[in-house]
């Protein structure tokens, strides 16, 4: 069963599209003064992006101004590089709605001017927005458009950029193999260029495929092929993520926990100093995950509530139904099956309404537990019994027919196949358990029935 810890894969620094901070903001609001108005418009653009991370409020009103003076020129192509840009401004401050409404007031712009490159960097960022909400469909959608606009213009780091994207929402919607293919495909474009900084992110998400299909040693390469990269580049956003899976790797693979910890909590302080509320709400979620192993609970909970609030703020569905499950899980270990149920049934809900599917096997199988053992209950058991099944064949198909083609390197399908025959087996023994943890719980219900029905009759003889 694949980790429920949300692996990063997402590069969050939009390619070609959003401006670093800058560090001189004084000297350009002392050339702004000067400036002429197109200049101004530009100027007014690279204030409002140099204090995304500073200070929103500024941000905001730097942003906004250079909406309207580019509408007071009447320059359309201003006004669409002025909304995206407001646009990814609210990106990062979470406000996903707002950024997907101005992205498309540019894009509209874009249409009008008939300008490839605007629209193929407003779908690509319309697609991370939805990605960002959970909503795989949309974003898969747009980043297909994206890459629609790359090939037209014949942009191979823009192609590069949208199969790593396409590779990424695949991935959320539990598709590994295709996900892999994508991410080949965007290696294969940039793997003679010297643009480390995307090699390094492909390297990461790779990575990633080969610990979901338990190639440690694989996975463990690519990830460090990545933290070199990303050490050289002084990358603190991206190494992070790096750290987040080698973290979630040790904890897997021989259950080493403090390097673990050592690995999320590096993670956790190089976004609280990047700001970014999207990786600090995952590192709560994973540092309460771990805590979980360790049989620390209070810690886990606190990590896992504090997740939770963030991603509420963010309304990021799959972040949602990531630690409402662990918190259903969590509750179920520690004997609160009831508390556990409200979580896990808000988990299923988001899954089943968003297409998240990497969640619905693992609810399942809490569930069945709960009804089994801890508040039996046949009906809902016989249930979700025949969804676990149901969804079960439905991965083992989709495991042992996929196809990974041969890029770089070659993917062992012939071990995927065989990892799926295990799965298949290990699933096996837990129907058999399962049903026979039913039949117990038959068992006991008819003699309780029995008894019941002794006790009725000689009260009546009495009687």
């Amino acid at each position: 069963m694949r980790s429920l810890l949300l692996i990063l894969l997402l590069c969050y620094t939009i390619l070609a599209l959003a401006s670093k901070p800058l560090e001189k903001i004084d000297s350009l609001k002392l050339t702004l003064q000067k400036s002429e108005p197109t200049d101004k418009i530009e100027i007014l653009i690279e204030i409002a992006e140099a204090y995304r991370f500073v200070n929103m409020k500024e941000c905001y009103s730097y942003g906004l101004s250079a909406i309207k003076h580019a509408q007071e020129y009447n320059s359309l192509q201003l006004q669409a590089k002025a909304l995206k840009s407001y646009a990814i401004s609210n990106y990062f401050d979470a406000n996903m709605n707002k950024a997907i409404e101005y992205t498309y007031r540019a894009l509209y712009i874009f249409k009008e001017l008939d300008d490839m490159e605007g629209l193929a960097a407003c779908y690509n960022n319309i697609g991370l927005f939805y990605e960002e909400k959970g909503e795989l469909d949309s974003s898969l959608t747009n980043y297909m458009k994206s890459l629609k606009y790359e090939e037209i213009r014949g942009d191979n780091t823009g192609m590069a950029f949208s199969y790593f994207t396409l590779g990424n929402t695949y991935y959320y919607k539990d598709q590994l193999m295709l996900s892999l293919d994508y991410y080949f495909k965007s290696l294969e474009i940039i793997k003679n260029s010297d643009n480390n900084e995307m090699k390094a992110v492909l390297y990461n998400a790779i990575g990633v495929i080969y610990e979901d299909s338990k190639e440690y040693d694989q996975a463990l390469q690519y990830y460090n092929n990545a933290e070199d990269i990303f050490l050289q580049l002084g990358d603190d956003e991206n190494l992070a993520r790096v750290y987040m899976n080698k973290g979630e790797l040790f904890s897997l693979e021989n259950k080493n926990y403090k390097i673990s910890l050592k690995y999320f909590n590096k993670a956790l302080d190089l976004k609280n100093k990047t700001g970014d509320k999207t990786g600090i709400a995952l590192a709560y979620n994973n540092l309460g995950h771990l805590y979980c192993f360790m049989e620390d609970y209070n810690t886990a909970l606190n990590y896992l509530k504090k997740s939770l609030t963030l991603y509420l703020e963010l309304d990021s569905k799959y972040g949602i139904a990531m630690v409402e499950y662990n918190l259903g899980k969590l509750y179920n270990e520690i004997g609160k099956p009831k508390m556990a149920l409200n979580h896990l049934n808000s988990s299923l809900k988001l899954a089943d309404e968003y297409g998240l599917y990497d969640y619905k096997m693992p609810v399942y199988e809490e569930l069945l537990e709960i009804y089994a053992v801890k508040l039996p209950n046949n009906k809902n058991f016989t249930n979700y019994f025949k969804l676990y099944l149901s969804y079960k064949d439905s991965i083992i198909d989709n495991l042992r027919y996929s196809k990974i083609k041969e890029i770089e390197t070659k993917f062992d399908v012939s071990k995927l196949v065989q990892d799926a025959d295990k799965l298949k087996r290990e699933n096996e023994e837990k129907d058999k358990h399962i049903y026979q943890l039913k039949m117990l719980f038959m068992l006991i219900s008819g003699v309780l029935i029995f008894i019941f029905l002794i006790y009725i009759f000689f009260f009546k003889n009495k009687s």
